[in-house]
C-alpha cells in the first residue's frame, strides 16, 4: 500500500500532535499531511521550539528532506534559514541539530533503504546537502508549452543521480488563465507531492491557500489549474527526476471560484473537509 490520494488539504485544519505520534524522536509538534502506512514514510510540518537543542548522536535509518518555513535551524554547522533547503540522506548521523529561535519546517521523511543496502554503500552523490533557495537563480527556459498561461519558473533544489525524486520550488505570475479559459487534463507515470507556499491554485477540487497540501499518486488524471494571485510552492516528484506528461485532447473550463470539493482518504477527520476561510488583506 502506497500513501493516499490527497487532494487536497489546507494544513490549517491538521492538528498538531507531538512529534513521537510519527516517529520522530525529537521535543517538537507535528502535523502529518500524508504518510505511508507500511514503510513509515510521511510528509509534515514540524515546529521547533525555540531553543531546542539536540546532540544526541541520532542516526538516520530513512533520508530527510527539510524546507524552512520560517525561522532557522542549525545542524552540523549549518545554517538554515527561511526557506533553505537540506537533503539528508539514510546513515546521516545528526549530532548536532537545534534552533535557538524556533522554527517551523516541512520535513519528508522517505522509507528506509532496501534491505542489505549498507549506508556505506550509496550513491557518491547522496550526501547531506544544504541549499540556499532564495540564492538561486529562476529557471524559465524548460516548460511545457500547454501551461504557457501559467508563466512558470523553477529551482531545482535536488534532482535524485538514481532518477528517484526531484524536489523543487515552482512560481507562476498573476493571471494564469488561458485566453478562451479552458485547458486540458494531464497524467504523469510518476507522483507528485505539493506544499503551496503563497498566492493561490485554483483546480477542480477548490481554491489552494497558502498551506494547501496534495499528494497525488501516479497516473492520477487532474487539472485544469488557473491562478490568479500567482504563486510559489515546494513540490517533489517521487519516482523520477524528470517530468513526463501525458495531455488530454479534450480541453475544459474551470469555474472562478470553484467549491472544495477534496479527494480524501477514507476515515479522514471531518475537518479536512471544512472550506477554509482564509483572511482578506483589505
Amino acid at each position: 500500500m502506497a500513501r493516499p490520494h490527497i487532494e487536497f488539504i489546507q494544513s490549517q485544519h491538521v492538528p498538531w500532535q507531538p512529534g513521537a505520534a510519527i516517529g520522530l524522536a525529537r521535543r517538537v509538534q507535528a502535523k502529518a499531511l500524508s504518510r505511508d502506512p507500511d514503510d513509515g514514510a510521511f510528509t509534515a510540518l514540524v515546529d521547533v521550539p525555540p531553543g531546542e537543542a539536540l546532540a544526541t548522536a541520532e542516526t538516520l535509518a530513512a533520508s530527510e528532506e527539510w524546507f524552512v518555513l520560517r525561522g532557522a535551524l542549525e545542524c552540523e554547522g549549518f545554517r538554515l534559514a527561511r526557506h533553505h533547503y537540506a537533503y539528508l540522506p539514510a546513515g546521516t548521523t545528526l549530532g548536532s541539530l537545534g534552533s535557538p529561535e524556533g522554527a517551523r519546517v516541512l520535513m519528508i521523511r522517505n522509507a528506509p533503504p532496501a534491505a542489505g543496502r549498507a549506508a556505506d554503500t550509496r550513491d557518491a552523490t547522496d550526501r547531506l546537502m544544504v541549499v540556499d533557495a532564495p540564492a538561486m537563480p529562476w529557471d524559465a527556459t524548460v516548460l511545457d508549452p500547454k501551461l504557457l498561461h501559467l508563466r512558470m519558473s523553477r529551482k531545482i533544489l535536488r534532482a535524485a543521480a538514481d532518477g528517484s525524486c526531484r524536489t523543487y520550488l515552482l512560481a507562476g505570475l498573476p493571471h494564469g488563465r488561458p485566453a478562451d479559459g479552458r485547458a486540458g487534463l494531464e497524467r504523469h507515470p510518476h507522483a507528485e507531492e505539493m506544499f503551496l507556499l503563497s498566492g493561490d491554485l485554483a483546480g477542480p477540487q477548490g481554491v489552494m491557500h497558502p498551506g494547501a497540501y496534495f499528494h497525488r499518486p501516479r497516473d492520477i488524471l487532474h487539472g485544469p489549474h488557473f491562478s490568479d494571485l500567482g504563486f510559489l510552492m515546494f513540490m517533489r516528484n517521487p519516482g523520477t527526476n524528470s517530468i513526463v506528461t501525458e495531455w488530454t485532447a479534450e480541453k475544459q473550463g474551470l469555474a472562478e471560484a470553484p467549491p472544495y470539493a477534496p479527494i480524501l482518504p477514507p476515515g479522514s477527520p471531518a475537518a479536512l473537509a471544512e472550506p477554509y476561510h482564509r483572511d482578506t488583506d483589505f
